[in-house]
């Protein structure tokens, strides 16, 4: 070896001098380590190559600071490996190795071919953002049949030669024993004294053990290996890509370098190196997440890995992620404690399923068969073995065909098995006849099987690398053995009910060591609120560049008093924006065939401006400490991780734990089930919506954070507005105990699949529409112009008022004043991450409380319980049981009575009202009882309010005290809501409601038809002292006014009585007349359609519906609303409510012989102003609450009519 040091560019310069590589220019390659790479931009081409690639060695790791020993020996591995591989390989592949030009063994220098000035590293590649899906499938597969081909041609069987040649290279198998598995043991006790584990990891003693033995038994298969060749280190960082097209996804070379620790070893090595990278990319590289997982399914598709291939690929997927994941800089602490979790689960999962001793397997008759069924034979005796498509039995059945006449005749089918295995023992005899029910019930047969399958990844079984895609004429796809999706990636591995459960008991046995319990996080309108709207963008730069002035001018006194700030830019300061390409939003929508208007958005993608709740940090840094957090949002994968990354940028919070609707399997719905699928004793969910959760007992509803004012959760347009109110409930024993056993032929057909998929691309579509229709519209920007204008126009009253002069007649106007000061449309003021955090804070000490009162042993995981166990046997460690408990304590020792709140055609019982009261501890009753304490009201003045006053001792409620105490959690005080007062101002928990002042609901079947019409407050009843003649009154009017109420069509009433009512039950705002409540996260559709008979009150009206909008809504309303109406509309007073005197008639009609008589109706009384701006209950005679409550409309309309016509026979004579 010279002297000259040829990693320095001129002593290199001058090696090459006088050589056909003699260059003009030596660029210094990165990314390798081992050695010095450098590209020679070569004076004249060789061989049409302008460029080649020289590596210099060392005899040491040449970029590490201690030069740890590296043998110059792995040159001549190197060299040999390119060499072979690239004579065996075939020529027309798209993956190949560099052709070597040069091997100076005594200067230690290679010089190959060059991919390109322009190639780049398939990690690289990758962190660029530029693999799309169709380029990341194509690498996949090429890379696979590369691996696959590499390790069947270059093995002992074929090339034995090659095999001894490699077996020399002894150091490189003992850097790959030690740089992997050398130091699991040394990193997870903290040995390694690596950042990452300050503090150390929690691990179990038994998971120690697992890591411990697999440690050894790798490294001692590694060293011992002598029977395939592999290439050693087959990495994304020595793959090289070169003349590719992104947009087309055509990749013309792709070539794998760095051959110098090849040598015999375990193929599955090189498969889970790979894996293992490309999973750290996937985490770290959220764009990549998709195309990852597609690569890595065309990679292990292409490959079709052998069952002990397929495990040691997992061992060693696991122990990559824990060995050097801490030592190379890919995220952050938390970040990086995840992924060395995910490593050991991976590895203690893969290790207990090849060690555990096989447990039978219960097979049950499929539902398929046309029961009752009888055994005609057993075809394949116990204690034989059997493989799929095995004939185990036949049986007859009797059939009788669809032909008029057609006679039963006796038929014969078989029954082969889906599963390979030794059949132990027959549960059946010959000539058993069975039912539908008993095949259900009791399995027919027990079955060992060498490998269950309970855990699968891309296709592939984990266990024994079988293909569990295939399927046969049995119609049996292995993939249902493991279909419960566990990780929070869509791509990760699916495990069956037996893997669940015993994964579940580890996680509970490791969060009561940290004393922790899980907490499901929804994103949008729980701990951030988004929008689009460009007009927050510019806000955000309007207050920057007045920051940016007031700065460059310094002190107070040289700031422009004229120089305003954007009343909003306080609010906006911690508001964090990204953009998301269109590919985030799902299929483009499409009407008739044509692409809609939103091209913007679905050619573009859109900026997001995400607003953080305050106190979200507190929040985050408290909760951390109590809980186990996880995102679980129904926005996209992109979104959730670019929020995650913008509220929690160092993963402390939630770690990397997101799931998204791209992988929940649901649009519409989260499911506990989805990540808990067995237990869910510790786990809470913080969510605005409750109705996406079906009421889950785990819930903690959060009032919905609404900073965008008007915007509303923009990943939910799709979501139903209004959900049933049902009780969730732990799946039956039946139900369990099957899911155990091997699942029966069951599925969706072609069509339900392809009708999901298309009402799933509708809801994506009308999703991308909402967000194109912000961006296009900017509501913001209009709401502020709006409050802009209003503010002005409320400013210029106080600069156009006069003030008197002391000379008569004359008036001065003010002094002009300056322009009112712009008020902010988006406040900051929410406090609700406060009580939330009080809440979980009392839900965390109620259970570890309750756990160390009943445990024996600290740490000791809850006790298992069946499924469908009932309150009362759940311990007291149990968050649904501690939930429901907290939460009817709010209203406890209450007993409520509404009053207009709850529709008369709908059964109490089943309202959301009703089931909210029941849910937060207070007592419902229909009338009222001794032990009414509170009657809950949405207008003054009704028979239920006016009794409770009487009675007194019962405090009279707006609507909105129930509400808010709901909302809360916290009963609130009384005072504030009483009846005699306005509705309270409480929490946004509801939609803006109507002034308090009321005119009359001529809608309202409650009309007080005894009550006089009133002007403006005043009783428009004529008294004892009023100077109301019978010449005033117009007798064209009251003659039609008697015709319209004598005339009105019985089929009108009968279609009336006959349209569908509204089955919908929802809170209604407290004081507005007759109007519903529509949140639509609380309000429930009724479960009952059978409604009280002779109750009725005007149905719910839709948008679409209410007038003013559509259309004249007098299609809604009843035959007698109809008459309200008319009646309200003469002359704003109705002349059959006029009390006139029968002399004023006789002199009337001596006058006017032409005139028509009036009806006076009896029993007329002025009303007061409160009772006559508010709406009332239709009141009896004697005020009896309970007769009147169940009047029918045809009854009251009926006698209505007789009493017209009785009063006019009387006052005809």
């Amino acid at each position: 070896m010279s002297s000259k040091d040829l990693a320095n560019i001129e002593d290199l310069k001058g090696y090459l001098k006088g050589t056909p590589f003699v260059s003009s220019g030596i660029d210094v390659l990165t990314g390798g380590t081992g050695n010095f790479t450098c590209r020679l931009r070569l004076i004249s081409p060789y061989e049409g190559q302008p460029t080649l690639v020289l590596k210099h060695a060392k005899p040491y790791v040449f970029t590490s600071e201690n030069r740890f020993p590296f043998s110059l020996e792995r040159q001549k591995f190197e060299v040999e490996a390119l060499r072979i591989v690239r004579e065996c390989m075939p020529k027309n592949s798209l993956v190949t190795v560099p052709k070597v030009h040069l091997f100076d063994e005594k200067e230690s220098v290679i010089i190959m071919d060059d991919c390109g000035d322009q190639s780049t590293t398939l990690k690289q590649f990758v962190l660029d953002g530029k693999c799309t899906l169709d380029v990341a499938e194509t690498i996949g597969s090429e890379l696979g049949i590369f691996l696959r081909q590499l390790h069947d041609i270059l093995n002992r069987e074929r090339h034995p030669a090659v095999c001894d040649l490699f077996e020399g290279n002894a150091e490189g198998k003992r850097i790959s024993a030690w740089a992997t598995y050398g130091r699991l043991m040394s990193t997870l006790k903290g040995e390694a004294e690596l950042p990452a584990f300050d503090p150390p990891l929690t691990i179990e003693d038994d998971e120690m053990k697992v890591i411990s033995k697999v440690e050894e038994e790798m490294s001692s298969m590694i060293l011992e290996a002598r029977d395939t060749f592999v290439m050693g280190d087959f990495w994304p960082g020595n793959i090289l890509l070169s003349s590719f097209e992104s947009h087309t996804g055509v990749v013309e070379k792709i070539n794998v370098i760095d051959w110098e620790l090849s040598k015999t070893g375990l193929p599955g090595l090189d498969l889970g190196q790979f894996t293992a990278e490309m999973d750290l990319l996937r985490r770290f590289c959220p764009s990549f997440k998709i195309a990852g997982t597609k690569m890595l399914s065309a990679f292990y598709g292409s490959y079709s890995a052998e069952e002990d291939i397929t495990r040691m690929a997992m061992f060693h997927w696991g122990a990559h992620l824990i060995a050097w994941t801490p030592r190379v800089p890919w995220g952050s602490s938390e970040e990086t404690r995840e992924m060395v979790a995910k490593g050991i689960k991976l590895i203690v999962a893969v290790y207990w399923a090849i060690n555990m001793e096989p447990s039978p397997t219960r097979v049950y008759l499929p539902s398929s068969f046309p029961y009752p069924i009888k055994i005609s034979s057993i075809d394949t005796a116990a204690s034989n073995d059997i493989a799929r498509g095995t004939r185990l039995l036949s049986y007859s059945f009797v059939y009788l065909g669809q032909a008029p006449g057609s006679q039963p005749e006796t038929r014969f089918g078989t029954w082969d098995s889906a599963i390979d295995g030794t059949l132990q023992t027959w549960n059946i005899n010959v000539g058993d006849v069975i039912s539908q029910r008993k095949a259900k019930e009791k399995p027919v047969a027990v079955v060992i099987e060498p490998c269950k399958h309970g855990m699968q990844l891309h296709g592939l079984c984990v266990l024994c690398g079988k293909d569990m895609t295939n399927i046969d004429y049995i119609g049996f796809s292995d993939t249902s053995r493991a279909s419960i999706q566990m990780t929070h990636s869509a791509s990760g591995p699916t495990v069956s009910l037996e893997e669940a459960q015993r994964i579940e008991r580890e996680t509970a046995r490791r969060l009561l060591k940290d004393r922790k319990l899980s907490l499901i996080v929804d994103l949008d309108q729980t701990i951030v609120h988004a929008t689009v709207d460009p007009t927050v963008g510019e806000w955000i730069a309007e207050g920057e560049a007045w920051e940016a002035r007031r700065a460059a001018k310094g002190s107070e006194d040289n700031h422009d008093p004229d120089d305003h700030c954007n009343p909003n830019w306080d609010a906006l300061k911690d508001v964090k924006k990204f953009r998301l390409g269109p590919e985030t939003l799902g299929n483009p929508s499409r009407a008739k065939g044509r692409l809609l208007s939103n091209k913007g958005v679905e050619n573009d993608g859109c900026i997001y401006y995400i607003k953080p709740r305050p106190c979200w940090q507190d929040f985050f840094k408290e909760m951390a400490e109590l809980f186990e957090m996880h995102v679980y949002t129904m926005g996209t994968r992109a979104y959730a991780e670019e929020v995650c990354a913008a509220i929690d940028p160092d993963g402390k919070a939630f770690g990397g734990r997101i799931l998204s609707r791209d992988e929940s399997g649901s649009l519409t719905q989260k499911s506990l089930q989805r990540l808990f699928p067995c237990d869910t004793s510790m786990v809470v969910i913080i969510d605005d919506r409750a109705d996406v959760w079906e009421w889950s007992p785990n819930l903690l509803k959060v009032i919905p954070f609404d900073f965008f004012v008007g915007i509303g959760d923009i990943n939910s347009t799709f979501l139903p507005k209004v959900e049933p109110l049902t009780v969730s409930t732990p799946p039956s024993p039946s139900t369990v105990e099957a899911s155990s056993s091997v699942p029966t032929e069951t599925g969706f057909t072609p069509e339900e699949i392809e009708q999901s998929e298309a009402e799933k691309k509708t809801m994506l579509s009308k999703n991308s529409e909402t967000l194109n229709a912000q961006v296009q519209e900017r509501p913001l920007a209009k709401m502020q112009e709006e409050l802009k204008q209003f503010t002005a126009a409320d400013g210029s009253l106080s600069k156009t008022e006069t003030i008197s002069s002391d000379k008569p007649g004359v008036e001065e106007k003010q002094p002009k004043e300056k322009a009112p000061p712009r008020k902010a449309l988006l406040e900051n003021n929410d406090t609700e991450l406060i009580r939330v955090n009080e809440i979980l804070s009392e839900i965390h000490y109620k259970f570890y409380n309750a756990y160390d009162a009943h445990s024996k042993k600290p740490g000791e995981p809850p006790q298992k319980r069946k499924s469908g166990s009932s309150k009362s046997n759940k311990p007291l460690y149990d968050v649904t049981r501690i939930i429901p408990e907290i939460r009817a304590n709010v209203l406890k020792g209450v007993n409520l009575l509404f009053s207009s709140v709850i529709p008369l055609d709908t059964r109490p019982e089943s309202t959301e009202i009703w089931r909210m009261a029941l849910m937060f501890g207070a007592k419902c009753s229909t009338e009222l009882s001794p032990d009414t304490t509170h009657v809950v009201a949405a207008k003054r003045g009704t028979v239920k309010v006016d009794a409770a006053r009487r009675r007194g001792n019962i405090k009279v409620v707006w609507l909105q005290w129930f509400t808010d105490s709901v909302a809360l959690w916290q009963r609130q005080d009384e005072t504030r809501y009483l009846l005699d007062l306005p509705p309270a101002a409480g929490p946004s928990t509801s939609p803006p409601t109507a002034s308090s002042d009321l005119d009359i609901d001529i809608d309202d079947e409650d009309w007080d038809l005894d009550s006089p019409p009133t002007s403006g407050g005043v009783a428009l009843g004529v008294s004892q002292n009023a100077g109301f003649h019978a010449n005033e009154i117009n007798w064209n009017d009251i003659n039609d006014e008697v015709e319209a109420a004598m005339m009105e069509s019985d089929d009108e009433e009968e279609e009336e009585a006959n349209s569908v009512k509204s089955d919908r039950s929802g809170i209604r705002s407290e004081n507005a007349s007759e109007e519903e409540w529509s949140d639509e996260s609380n309000s429930v559709a009724s479960t009952n359609n059978t409604p009280k008979s002779k109750r009725k009150r005007l149905r719910s009206l839709t948008p679409s519906e209410t007038p003013g909008i559509n259309g004249d809504a007098d299609g809604l309303r009843s035959p007698l609303s109809k008459r309200k109406k008319v009646a309200a509309d003469r002359s704003k007073m109705s002349k059959l409510k006029v009390a006139i005197h029968a002399d004023d008639l006789r002199r009337t009609a001596s006058r006017e012989p032409s005139a028509s008589p009036v009806v006076r109706v009896a029993g007329s009384r002025a009303n007061s102003p409160e009772n006559d701006s508010d709406m009332e209950e239709v009141t009896g005679p004697l005020g009896d609450e309970g007769e009147n409550e169940n009047y029918d409309e045809s009854g009251a309309e009926s006698a209505e009519e007789d009493f017209l016509a009785k009063e006019m026979e009387n006052e005809w004579g």
